[in-house]
């Protein structure tokens, strides 16, 4: 085990040196040992973000209030997404915008460690609820941009190599960030303990953001003339539609695929915490083995995908984790949920690779962040409008039988990767 440390702790002393600019390495190096170091940090803030739901409850928010903290950013997604893409398309210095957007969204995660302090105690999970949602709108260029950013630094062969280290040394981060929290949850008053959380988050995700600014990046010149549109015509949309079918297709499939998954996505918490009794010390046990899981199936995932191929596992993958609700929604035990959330950790990282490939893959390269943004805004018109129609699936049939309608939508919907596939080159298959 002392070999195993010292081995791992060689390595990120050699991302340092590489993120640092020692040593004979090229520009594509450097910016891969950036992206490694830079998600460990954001892990911290995210390790607090997981909190969200239940900060919210302890607050005293009702059922409805948390299914709007899926469906507000949602809504914010749906209508600012794709014309923040646009701007970002347009700018001259795209990446300078895209750190811009980032470091304010990260600045205001200080303040909501505040909300307990300053706001009156009737108002505070609404606030809490206002203020997650409200910084989002600064993100939405960055987050228009980031995807077709990544694609464009990294080689297609080695992309499920790099995003599975970035999601293992996310997850590891994320663990011993866990390791940390679970106590301090369980021993301090509250809210002490969450605004102690809060605050250390936003320090991990202001290095995240530095790091960031420190990437050697490709000039990106604006589009002009008839590219230039911010609000495309139906016209348009229907010609890019037909040169595109697999763009088409993906998305269609997407959208059917996830509304089961987004059903079930504000219903786990409530029934945690209202119909199983969760503690807070329990919450922080289900984020540490869900991450220590996940970052086990990227392990596995790296070397499986280029073996099998996108394709393959996508069509497997959508159905086997459409489980995931269904078997939480019958378990009706605390300790079944840790089982289950440890055996879905292991498969989903097959999804979550082969889908986002497949994504890159479809989009046209000279119009990335649009295309995306266009799927990401789709998808987000579900993540607005069902999870309220499960707060309201929930209150007429309960948590449990809603949570098992969600799994069944969800195994359903995957299957229509098998039905109508998507037909795009396995990169992960291909030689450097």
């Amino acid at each position: 085990m002392r070999d195993y440390l010292r081995l791992w702790w060689a390595r990120a002393a050699d991302f340092v040196q590489i993120a640092r600019g020692k040593g004979h390495y090229d520009a594509q190096e450097r910016n891969i040992a950036l992206l490694y170091l830079e998600i460990a940090a954001a892990s911290v803030l995210s390790s607090a973000a997981n909190f969200n739901g239940a900060f919210a409850l302890r607050l005293g928010a009702s059922n409805t209030l948390i299914g709007l903290m899926s469906s507000i950013p949602a809504l914010i997604t749906m209508l600012g997404m794709v014309p923040a893409s646009t701007i970002v398309e347009r700018h001259p210095r795209r990446w300078t915008l895209m750190q811009q957007s980032l470091a304010i969204c990260r600045l205001l995660f200080f303040p909501v460690a505040l909300i307990p302090l300053v706001v009156p105690a009737r108002f505070q999970a609404v606030a809490l609820v206002g203020l997650l949602s409200f910084r989002l709108i600064p993100l939405l260029f960055f987050s228009a941009g980031f995807d077709s950013f990544l694609a464009e630094i990294i080689k297609p062969n080695l992309r499920a190599q790099v995003f599975s280290w970035r999601n293992i040394i996310a997850t590891a981060s994320t663990v011993l960030a866990l390791l940390a929290i679970r106590p301090w949850l369980e021993l301090a008053p509250f809210p002490e303990n969450y605004i102690v959380v809060y605050l250390v988050g936003g320090l991990g995700g202001l290095v995240s953001s530095w790091l960031l600014s420190r990437l050697e990046v490709p000039p990106h010149p604006p589009l002009v003339g008839k590219e230039h549109s911010s609000r495309p015509t139906l016209a348009a949309l229907r010609a890019a539609a037909q040169q595109n079918p697999q763009y088409v297709r993906f998305l269609v499939n997407t959208l059917v695929a996830n509304a089961g998954s987004l059903l079930a996505g504000p219903l786990y918490i409530i029934y945690y915490v209202r119909l199983l009794h969760a503690s807070d010390a329990w919450i922080a046990s289900l984020t540490l083995i869900a991450n220590l899981s996940t970052m086990l199936g990227y392990f596995l995932w790296k070397r499986w995908l280029p073996r099998f191929g996108e394709s393959k596992v996508l069509k497997a993958m959508w159905p086997i984790n459409g489980l995931l609700p269904l078997l939480i929604g019958l378990s009706g035990s605390l300790n079944l949920v840790l089982i289950i959330v440890f055996w879905y950790g292991l498969v989903s990282p097959g999804l979550n690779l082969s889908h986002y490939n497949t994504l890159l893959e479809v989009c046209p390269a000279a119009r990335r962040p649009t295309y995306i943004s266009v799927y990401s805004s789709l998808n987000n018109v579900l993540a607005f409008v069902l999870p309220m129609v499960a707060i309201g699936i929930a209150n007429s049939v309960g948590l449990q039988t809603s949570l098992v309608i969600a799994g069944l939508m969800w195994i359903g919907g995957g299957m229509l990767f098998t039905i109508w596939p998507v037909k795009v080159p396995d990169v992960s298959r291909q030689m450097a």
